[in-house]
């Protein structure tokens, strides 16, 4: 939905700067349990519609979104740490394409 998009767009630059004074370890757990509360919320949130609008839907797709917007930069900075300098660009090409690859297979 658009509000997935405005959710990841407004939070990834935070969630980067977040990766500059904190863990990536703790802000890539801080973002996986937020998702997945919101993508569990998601369900109840539209069966809630007829009772209280589109609001807790639309708020649980965007938070969705913004909760998603850490996986980039943490990865990012995973890779930056953990692979050799001759490598990174490799390492971040498979991790790239396997999260499109992903997409192509979802559909």
């Amino acid at each position: 939905s658009f509000l997935f998009s405005v959710g990841y767009g407004i939070f990834i630059l935070p969630a980067g700067l977040a990766l500059a004074s904190a863990s990536p370890r703790i802000v890539m757990a801080v973002g996986l349990v937020t998702w997945s509360v919101a993508t569990i919320a998601t369900p109840a949130a539209a069966g809630a519609i007829s009772t209280s609008g589109m609001a807790p839907l639309l708020l649980a797709r965007a938070s969705v979104g913004a909760a998603e917007s850490v996986l980039l930069p943490t990865m990012q900075r995973f890779l930056s740490a953990w692979t050799k300098p001759d490598e990174k660009s490799t390492a971040f090409a498979t991790m790239s394409s396997g999260f499109q690859s992903g997409t192509i297979l979802a559909y």
